[in-house]
């Protein structure tokens, strides 16, 4: 278990998207960032939480102190941890999947619509708010969780008159290329523009040496799965979701 290569791909994300402020209670990797981003505001599954017997309470009072909802965030192959979260009262909600996909390299030709940078400029941003319309909180919290990446990351995105129409970023941990925040304009959809965005981030993982790449999507969303399954994203590593108090 210790050795799960599942254990290394759940670091990569968190690395690749971090929180404000992260403090191990009992074993649980207790993540918050303000905001309603779940996966920065929740208690996380590592590689000791083998239980949540006594640990309840002091996590509940840390999310308590930051005025912020108290959520635990379960690995599927956990599954006697969520026996006793459903036991406890707690209620599952959400469920996201974690694929991998190869990476090889690729002719920067084949992407030569997409402009990409190692830091997200003012415009790729404001673009991402547009097309994730987000409540201030949430904005602020975002552009504070762009500045914190410090693995090597790509930002992509194709435009057309200055404005964006589909993007999304890329970091690599422990030669892992994890990737993120994919979007696209809904009058552009269809038209390939997030593969080429996707397929870029992945060539230049690629270059950089990552061996493969993986991200993370809501197990409901039946267009992105068949998106980046033709991106190679074929192989599932595991899912996980979060457990609220009733």
């Amino acid at each position: 278990m210790k050795n799960d290569f599942r254990w290394r791909v759940e670091n990569a994300c968190w690395t690749a998207w971090p929180s404000a402020e992260d403090k191990m209670i009992g074993g649980w990797l207790c993540r918050a960032s303000g905001g309603e981003t779940r996966r920065t505001n929740s208690a996380n599954a590592t590689l000791e939480s083998c239980s949540i017997q006594g640990i309840v309470d002091p996590i509940a009072r840390f999310y308590a102190e930051r005025d912020q909802p108290f959520l635990f965030r379960t690995l599927s192959f956990m599954s006697a941890v969520e026996r006793e979260l459903l036991a406890m009262g707690f209620e599952p909600e959400g469920e996201t999947c974690t694929v991998q996909a190869p990476l090889s390299q690729s002719n920067a030709d084949d992407f030569a619509l997409v402009e990409s940078h190692s830091k997200p400029s003012p415009e790729w941003i404001a673009d991402k708010l547009r097309l994730s319309p987000m409540a201030p909180p949430q904005q602020k919290a975002y552009r504070a969780m762009l500045d914190r990446i410090s693995a090597p990351a790509r930002f992509a995105s194709i435009s057309e008159s200055g404005k964006g129409l589909s993007l999304a970023y890329g970091a690599i941990v422990d030669g892992i290329l994890v990737i993120e925040s994919v979007v696209t304009d809904p009058g552009y959809r269809g038209k390939g523009l997030a593969q080429q965005v996707v397929g870029s981030l992945m060539a230049w993982g690629a270059k950089e040496g990552a061996a493969l790449s993986c991200l993370q999507v809501e197990a409901a969303n039946v267009p992105a799965l068949a998106l980046y399954k033709k991106l190679g994203f074929e192989t599932e590593l595991y899912r996980y979701r979060y457990w609220r108090a009733l």
